[in-house]
């Protein structure tokens, strides 16, 4: 299977050990200016870990210097070599916007994915430890997210060497022993913060999510076909344990059970759509499942739009693999909810479709009946995603009972 040949091994740990390894290759400081000149404190994380004697007060204020406080909105850097026992490690200092807008969090997540993926994501192998300054419990899933983001698990690329031996074979192996230990510092880096130790399992499902829907978003259409995208759930659910269970409703059986859209959008592909189905019903915990609290998450999987037979332009189509990122969401945030236990009964509905073009194609003009029973006039056949959500929608109010809430 696709899923398996492309992976990379780039590992990344959350952990409250704030001690380097002898092996460190790579020592990162990310918060924003403000926060990291504490660092030159006597009671910082620095002093305490002996870091002191290899960063002179005099080097550190130098960098700290030339650090700028981020008033475009972009994040500097100022980098270093630091004499560990045998070698010389990399010591990074990172600062982040010093204010944002109220649209973006105050920790810039885009800012610190952006500057991971230049200093460290390029990395073949290596053990980087990061140390995120100034982060408070709230902090904690979108900053995990974030450094998820700077290690995708996806690759594609030849190697140099297997190009010119003129060697088909996929260069599978980038990251594959970079190890990333990541710490959270208070905003005075002297201590580790006993509400955010607490939060290291979440920020650690959190962190799979996420590359799990990077990874699948990067795949090609020729991997990612329906079928094995629904066969890639399927393994998921097999993984997460016997509380979570699978079905699926595929083609033809769609259309006989009246799901309009989904079956409309997806006929005309050499891989059939289908309505897959993950249910997480959470441990006993002397709450009955009918009296938890009900969730559904409903996810546009379309793996390739081509517009059908509204086609698209040729500038316009590329890019159309991620249509399936909402799907691809909701999959990866279903897994961290799982993973944590959380005590509510969660749904996972995502319509899984190509829209293609074929003599099976929908039409413009054509009418579909929903599975609400509504019936929908097509007069752009690229306007697909809300006729596979409106289904997801629909078999969540209609199929499960007692539901508190539907995210599409």
């Amino acid at each position: 299977m696709f899923f398996n040949h492309t992976a990379s091994k780039s590992t990344i740990n959350f952990t409250n050990d704030h001690a380097l390894s002898d092996d460190t290759t790579d020592i990162h400081f990310i918060g924003r200016k403000s926060t990291l000149e504490k660092l030159n404190q006597p009671k910082s994380i620095i002093n305490e870990m002996g870091l002191a004697t290899q960063t002179p007060s005099d080097m550190f204020d130098a960098m700290i210097s030339r650090l700028s406080s981020g008033a475009n909105g972009g994040g500097s850097s100022c980098s270093t070599f630091l004499p560990m026992t045998d070698k010389f490690a990399n010591f990074h200092l990172i600062s982040l916007p010093e204010t944002v807008s109220r649209h973006n969090h105050h920790m810039s997540p885009h800012v610190i994915t952006d500057m991971l993926i230049s200093k460290v994501s390029t990395k073949k192998s290596g053990k980087v430890k990061l140390y995120v300054a100034g982060v408070e419990p709230g902090d904690v899933a979108p900053v995990a997210a974030a450094i998820a983001r700077a290690f995708p698990l996806y690759n594609s690329k030849t190697s140099s060497g297997q190009q010119k031996k003129g060697d088909d074979d996929i260069d599978n192996n980038n990251n594959d022993d970079l190890l990333i230990d990541v710490c959270f510092l208070t905003e005075a880096c002297d201590t580790f913060s006993t509400e955010i130790m607490v939060q290291l399992a979440s920020a650690e499902a959190v962190t799979k999510g996420v590359r799990l829907a990077a990874k699948l978003g990067d795949m090609t259409p020729a991997e990612l076909t329906t079928d094995a995208y629904a066969d890639q759930c399927k393994h998921i659910a097999k993984e997460l344990g016997e509380c979570v269970t699978y079905e699926e409703i595929v083609g033809e059986d769609l259309d006989k059970l009246q799901y309009g859209g989904l079956y409309g959008v997806g006929k005309a592909a050499e891989c059939p759509p289908r309505l897959v189905i993950m249910t997480y019903t959470p441990p006993s915990s002397g709450t009955s499942s009918e009296a938890c609290e009900s969730v559904a998450l409903c996810g546009k999987g379309v793996v390739y739009d081509s517009g059908g037979l509204s086609l698209k332009s040729k500038t316009g189509m590329c890019g159309m693999k991620h249509d399936m990122g909402g799907s691809a969401g909701v999959l990866g945030g279903f897994c961290a909810a799982v993973e944590l236990k959380v005590p509510k009964k969660i749904t996972l509905l995502l319509g899984i479709v190509e829209n293609a073009i074929g003599p099976l194609a929908v039409r413009n003009d054509d009418i579909l009946k929903m599975y609400s029973g509504k019936t929908v006039e097509i007069n752009n056949t690229d306007a697909e995603g809300r006729l596979v959500l409106a289904d997801c929608v629909s078999h969540a109010s209609k199929n499960l009972g007692k539901v508190d809430l539907i995210v599409d």
